[in-house]
């Protein structure tokens, strides 16, 4: 990410060259602004609280992430925009050395020359949000089968997609134009692999 870009989380940037040595505690808070300056972020809407401890020592910082709030997100099977709950802690490491890092050098390892001063921790808190949330979104409620679940949407995926075909036909002939949510239903139904999950029968 660009520096310019990471000015518009200035909240997130740590003067660390004028701590003294020992540990210091920052705290952040991710919401619907931290997400505008991600390109293709899988996430828009979050409450999460961040804490930030910080060890100085000499040429290394340590950085000890814990996180824990909700974001929304749209349920992956029944489609409803859901909010779901996260807590996730991490840890980083800061060399300060103008060694270059190595192929095989650890990922939670970042490097950084010893002239600088700040330390913009928003990619950090990025990528350990991205480390507590699932590959795929899906409600508590789905999973169980409850009530809450969106079954009308449920129903017409267990359909096979006939009625979102015939609706998909309906809505043609009256307006020419298809509904982009049928649209949408339909081509999730050909994506799910079939066995999946209970959907497919």
């Amino acid at each position: 990410m660009e520096s310019y870009e990471l000015h518009q989380l200035s909240n997130f940037s740590i003067p660390f060259a004028s701590l003294s040595p020992g540990f210091h505690e920052y705290q952040f808070k991710v919401d619907r602004e931290f997400w505008l300056v991600f390109d293709k972020a899988p996430l828009k809407e979050s409450d999460i609280e961040v804490l930030l401890k910080l060890e100085k020592k000499p040429r290394l910082l340590e950085l000890s992430f814990d996180l824990k709030g909700t974001y929304r997100a749209d349920c992956d099977r029944c489609l409803a925009n859901t909010t779901f709950g996260i807590e996730v802690s991490h840890h980083f490491f800061v060399k300060l050395t103008t060694a270059l890092p190595q192929k095989d050098e650890d990922p939670d390892v970042l490097f950084l020359s010893p002239e600088e001063t700040i330390l913009n921790v928003a990619e950090l808190v990025y990528e350990t949000i991205l480390m507590g949330v699932p590959i795929r979104f899906i409600k508590e409620e789905c999973e169980e089968g409850t009530v809450d679940c969106d079954h009308k949407v449920l129903d017409i995926l267990d359909a096979g997609g006939t009625e979102i075909e015939e609706e998909e036909k309906g809505s043609e002939t009256e307006t020419g134009v298809v509904d982009p949510r049928w649209s949408a239903l339909l081509d999730l139904k050909k994506d799910l692999p079939k066995g999946d999950s209970d959907i497919e029968k």
